[in-house]
Order: structure tokens, then sequence, then C-alpha cells
């Protein structure tokens, strides 16, 4: 397609009718309508018109690629994307997702199939291929044998489907109708009832679905609420339901009767809570929550008496995750220490440390699962020189063994970060505060060189970044020469909870002056050059690039957002309603007169003006989280102040790209931006 010079909303409006009647006639019925629906939807969040006022710039190069929209961004994007994406290529790995019914094999998705794998010789063998994918399949009891469900959404809408494939057949079984977003699908012991929370779209509501897998009856609701719900577990008998609820007041530890949907407040507290599974014989819970201390930290309720264990907090570090073992006679407790994660071993019943664990940290564990027969811990797990593998580790024999994926070739540059800490603008205990971070560095400088530097912002807020294996930023430093800092400002998880409040409410701007102070330490540092250096940030983290380019755009050479906020009144007017109320609780209520004016101040688009230096934009047109028109704000405002705006949008996802070009446009246009505006070529 030649490229698109968008000139009034009557050459607009006739190249989408244009559009609609070719989608049309390529396919027939509801679906295309709601692919064209999709497609015009995103190309006006494309062509809104500017936020201030001012006019469209015809000198803005606009065009598309297989549902990319793109302005300014060089042609070459995508060819520059596939040689980011090809850099340090991987084996396909394969991901443990559970175990067989009878406990003997074990489950792993590879390329969308289902493979299984019994220890023997032969290695892993592929039982199910079909043309969806499986990825992400949990295994199910369907009336004695096996099936899986595996959820999808549309075009990254999240609002999502859940679907069960049995072996035998050849078609897959939709289990839900309508538009909602469901999380947290949970089996009973014997896996044949299933449960999750589900929010219909808009209506800010959630229900507690129960669905037995075996009858051809539909989901059925046995309790809604006004809160955000996650499922945790069943009883053994299958009679009750853990839940965790969060609302403006607290955070609260439930039980449901699965029956009658009666539900029982166990404990509040003002911490989220997590993990939350019955004990072996039933009449315990464990939980792990951050407000009953500084870490997210362990506990055991006894459901008759009311008496609580504090099982971790003694360690001052957050708790990720408690595993228990199919049998609930040990947890594994996996901790956060400085970003890596320590395995500690506990007896559940006794509360006793074994001495069966790594003796070092494996790295950073996405998740893990006790065998059945409680002797091995199997694990997806990633470090900073390897990428994402499953791993293996042999509690008896304390031996770690990678189980599959890695590099596809020999062709290896191992980069480790360096974790340094800079002070910032405010004290505790009459020393300034102290920011961890991770730095990459260009390997084989050479004497005396000082080396261009991009600060890479989390989103969350309270996420970390963590030294684990990214393909992006190896390439950034090993094949641009681009030092990579990632700092942990405040309000991040992983230093204890009085850390990640710093930057609620009215105190935002405090995590920007923490990227201020980041700058300042740049300048100290003889092999980094604070003459050029970018941010980028994702999420949230476009929120802290865009505030950081409206408070050191004299200090920055630009700054990328993908999907970042750009207006908090605006964006929590349009977030999914099913999140408003927990974002209000973390940025503030635009309600409120004060906050409202607050937001007002502080939000970039209201100080776009002061936004000088260079700035791409990424985004998804069907972003429930960050609505598009964010996006499509900031950009207009920037533009119509005479700033350089680069801008990608892609009509056929939400939150994050996942449609091929898609992401190959991304990492080409991030790319050629930092070649242009970084290392001036």
């Amino acid at each position: 397609m030649p490229p698109l010079i968008f000139r009034g909303s009557d050459v607009i409006l006739a190249w989408l009718k244009g559009r609609m009647s070719r989608v049309k006639k390529r396919n027939r019925g509801i679906a295309t309508e709601r692919m064209a629906f999709t497609v015009i939807a995103g190309l006006m969040a494309f062509s809104l018109p500017a936020a201030t006022g001012a006019q469209e710039d015809l000198s803005v190069d606009k065009w598309e690629s297989d549902g990319v929209l793109l302005e300014n961004v060089p042609r070459n994007a995508a060819s520059e994307g596939r040689k980011v994406r090809a850099h340090l290529p991987t084996t396909n790995t394969y991901r443990f997702f559970g175990y067989s019914l009878d406990g003997e094999d074990a489950y792993f998705n590879r390329n969308g199939d289902i493979y299984r794998y019994n220890g023997g010789v032969r290695g892993a063998e592929l039982v199910l291929d079909r043309p969806w994918s499986l990825n992400g399949a949990t295994v199910a009891n369907v009336c004695g044998k096996e099936g899986f469900l595996t959820q999808r959404d549309s075009n990254g809408d999240e609002y999502n489907r859940i679907y069960l494939t049995i072996p035998q057949a050849r078609d897959r079984i939709r289990l839900t109708e309508g538009k909602a977003r469901r999380v947290s699908l949970t089996l009973s012991g014997d896996r044949s009832q299933l449960t999750y929370a589900s929010s219909p779209q808009g209506s800010g509501k959630w229900h507690i679905m129960t669905k037995d897998l075996c009858s051809e009856e539909k989901p059925k609701s046995i309790a809604v609420f006004n809160d955000t719900m996650r499922i945790g577990d069943w009883s053994r008998d299958g009679a009750f339901i853990l839940a965790t609820t969060q609302n403006d007041e607290s955070n609260e530890l439930i039980t449901i009767d699965a029956g009658t949907g009666e539900r029982r407040i166990l404990i509040q507290s003002p911490g989220s809570i997590s993990n939350a599974r019955f004990a072996a014989d039933g009449k315990k819970v464990f939980f792990i929550t951050g407000g009953l201390s500084d870490y997210s930290a362990l506990y055991r309720l006894d459901l008759e008496t009311g008496r609580m264990v504090d099982i971790s907090s003694g360690l001052k570090r957050d708790v990720d995750a408690a595993v228990l073992s199919p049998d609930r006679t040990k947890l594994a407790l996996l901790v956060n220490w400085e970003g890596l994660n320590r395995v500690i071993i506990l007896d559940a019943v006794a509360l006793r440390k074994l001495d069966t664990a790594p003796k070092r940290s494996p790295g950073v564990i996405g998740n893990a699962a006790f065998s059945p027969d409680n002797r091995r811990l199997i694990m997806t797990l990633t470090q900073p020189a390897s990428p994402s593998r499953t791993a293996v580790y042999d509690l008896e024999k304390d031996r770690l063994r990678a189980w599959s994926g890695g590099f596809s070739n020999s062709r290896e540059v191992e980069l480790l970060p360096k974790l340094i800490r800079y002070p910032t603008f405010d004290m505790v205990d009459g020393k300034p505060r102290e920011i961890p971070a991770l730095l990459y560095m260009p390997p084989d400088l050479k004497p005396g060189a000082k080396v261009p530097v991009m600060i890479n912002a989390h989103g969350g807020p309270a996420s970390q970044h963590r030294p684990d294996f990214n393909r992006t930023v190896h390439y950034y430093v090993t094949e641009m020469g681009i030092a990579v800092v990632e700092p942990n400002i405040r309000g991040s998880s992983g230093y204890g909870h009085q850390f990640e409040a710093l930057d609620n409410g009215m105190k935002r701007e405090d995590s920007i002056r923490d990227i201020g102070a980041l700058l300042d330490w740049i300048e100290t540092q003889p092999r980094l050059d604070s003459n050029r250096v970018v941010i980028v940030g994702g999420s949230y983290g476009g929120y802290v690039s865009l505030a950081s380019l409206t408070h050191y755009s004299d200090r920055l050479r630009g700054g990328i957002a993908r999907v970042g906020i750009s207006d908090f009144k605006t964006f929590l007017e349009s977030t999914e309603r099913n999140r408003v109320n927990n974002r209000r609780r973390e940025y503030g209520d635009e309600r409120d007169p004060e906050m409202a004016a607050f937001f007002a101040r502080i939000s970039p688009l209201a100080n776009a003006d002061k936004i000088t230096a260079p700035l791409l934009i990424v985004q998804g047109a069907n972003d429930p989280r960050v609505p598009a028109a964010q996006a499509a704000y900031i950009r207009d405002a920037v533009r119509a102040n005479g700033g350089p705006v680069w801008y990608l949008l892609s009509t056929r996802d939400g939150h994050s790209l996942r449609s091929d070009e898609a992401r190959y446009l991304s990492s080409g246009a991030q790319a050629l931006f930092l070649k242009r505006y970084l290392l001036d070529e």
C-alpha cells in the first residue's frame, strides 16, 4: 500500500469506507464486522485532532504496514527490528505447566503444542497439536479423562474467553460467553471443578464463577463483589473457595461457600494478599501479605482459633511466592534477594526449615511446582546470561539441571549487570536515601572512552528491575555500545512496603526526582557520557519517561514512551472499570478536587510545552489499561509545540505488542530512534 497522507476528514472517511468494504468482501459475518470496527477504532485514535486545537502538520510522514500505523518512523524500521529480534536466537523452550492426573507425566508447551515427559531416555513426546495455540494450558479432569483449559482474548483487549480442549476431539469447547476479564482459573483438588473471577466489560463488578467440567451446564455466578477479586484455592472437600479482595478500605482474605456463595472474612490487611492456600488439614490457610510488616511475608492462620503464625517477616525480604507440594507437607519459599530468588524449603506442618534447597540462588524464578513425589522442584528460570528455561532442582541430590532452552548457537557475549546504589534528594536516618539500580556496561571499552546511556524505567509502578536475561537490552549494550541503567526508583517492589509507598498519591513526582538524581549520578561517572542520555519506559514506565522529559529535556537527548499515561485524570476516567479502584489507590482519586488539581499540575500533557527533546510513542489501539487516546493526546500536544515526535500505533494489539509485524516495527523504530538521537548516526 502506498504511503497515506491524511489531508482532511473527508479523505480519512473515504479511506476507512474503502477498507471496510475490502474487509467485508474477504470475510463475511459478525466476526468481520468486529475486525473492521477494531481497525476503525485504531485509525480514529491515530487521527485524533490535536488536543491543543492546533491544525494537523501535513509534513508528517505517515505510512502503514500490516495493521501498524506510523508517523515519522523511518521506512526501514521492520528490517532494523528483525536484526534486533534475531540477536542471540534461543532454542524453542519446553515450558512446564502441570502434571498428568495420575502424576506419571509432566506436561509442557512448545510452539503452541503440548508435550509430555516421564523421565525416559526418549525425551519429550508430542501428544497434542491443534490449529489453535495451547500455550498456557491447565490440566483438568473431564469426566475422569484429561482435558486442557486455555484462554484467549481478541487483539490484546484482555477480555479473555476460556476454552476446553479434549484430546479425543478435534474441536475445542468454548466454556464462556460475552466479553469479560477472567482471572485466577483455579481447579479443585481432583481438578474436576473450575472457579475463576470474572468482570464483564464496563461493569466494574467481579463475579465468582464455578463450573463442573463434567457437566454441560454453563458456568454459574455464586457471588458478586464490587471489589477486585482473585481466587486462591479450593478446600480439600470442595466445599469452600479461598479468595482475596481489594477495596478502598483494606484487603481481605475470605472463604466463599461453593454451594451458597456465602462469604466469611478471615482477615483484613492494609497490604495486598496473595498465594492463599489451604493447609494439609484444611483447618489452616497460608497467605502472603505486606500489610502486617514492612515486607511481603508468609503467614499461617488457624481457622478455628484465629491464631496467626508469622513465618518469614524475620528475613526482612519480600517473599515472591510460596509453593505447596501436592500433599501440602512441604513449602518452597521464593525469596526476593536484590532481585534474585533464593529458595527456602519448609516442613509445612511443623513450620521448620529443611536442609533441602539450592545453596546458591539459581536466578530469577518465574514459577515453580513440586513433583508429585515431593522430591524435585520444577521451575521456569532465567539468569543474566541465560534466557528463560525450564529447570529441575533435585532436593535430595542438591542438583539443578536445565531441562530445556538456551541459545541456538555458540555466539554469546556474557553480560552481567552491576548492582549500584545512588543517592537521591531525601534523607533516611541522617543520610541520603539510596536508590538501587542495575548497570549494564558495553564489554571491551577502550581506555578513557565514555559511552552513551539509556535509562530504562520499569512499569507497575510496583514492579522491579531484576537481573534476568533481556535480549533487547543485550543488543543495545553489546551491538550498539550503549550503557543501560535500570533504576528501581521509589515505588518499586522488592525493598519493603515503606519504599513501595513513597510515590503514592501526591508523592508521585518524588519518583521523577529520583530520575533527576540518577542524571546527577551519571555526571559523576567517568565512563558514562552525561551529554548523551535517553530515557525509555513502558506502561507506568512510559509515564516516567514522559514526565522526565517535562523536567529534564535539557539533560536528555530524547525519550521513548510505550503505552504510557500522559494525563492521570482522563486515564482514570477511561481505563477499564474493573481496574479503576485499584489504580485510584495508587495514583489518587480524580474525583477529589484537590487531587484533580494536582493531576492537572503534574501530568505530562499539562506540561507538554516543556518537552523539547525528541519523543517516540508506541501504542496498541485496543489497550484496555492505558487507552490509545493517552498516546494521541501527548503526540498532538508535543507536536503542536514544535517538538519532533515519532509515533507507532498497532491496530491489532493492546497493552503489549503480540503481532509479529508490530513487534518488528516497534523494535526497529526504537533502535533507529536511539541511533539518530543518542548515537548521532
